[in-house]
């Protein structure tokens, strides 16, 4: 390495505080594209783990469907079919005078026969039906 000329040191340290400066300038740009990256990487493992989040409640929450609709077929099967059988037992529409009465009595045990019919019960009839009880359809 060769000594510096002492005439010229003025313009060594001029380029040197040129160079100093870029140097400068590119660790603050540096500095800068580090910062925006690290937001980048945090902003991406925030959304990572919402979604995880996200994608556990939507687990959860099909599961919670099917249990929900297993529950409500042991309710159908064990509470409503053997309800609609006993309605459906009391029949009688001799009970019932001539007239508006009896056609909303009929009315209404059509209603209840179409029930039992839609939800598929298999329920003998409790009472067991009299000859003037009409069958489910």
């Amino acid at each position: 390495m060769t000594e510096p000329d002492p005439t010229n040191l003025p313009a060594v340290a001029a380029k040197l505080i040129t160079t100093i400066d870029g140097l400068t300038a590119a660790i603050n740009d540096l500095l800068r594209r580090t910062a925006r990256s690290e937001r980048f990487i945090a902003f991406t493992v925030a959304g990572l783990v919402l979604d995880l989040g996200l994608t556990i409640v939507a687990g959860f929450l099909v599961y919670s469907q099917y249990s929900t609709n297993a529950t409500l077929e042991d309710t159908r099967g064990e509470v409503l079919c053997p309800l609609y059988s006993v309605f459906l037992g009391s029949y009688n529409p001799s009970s019932r005078a001539a007239g508006t009465d009896r056609k909303t009595y009929e009315d209404t045990f059509q209603v209840i026969r179409d029930g039992y019919q839609h939800l598929g019960c298999t329920s003998p009839l409790v009472p067991p039906a009299t000859p003037h009880a009409a069958p489910p359809k």
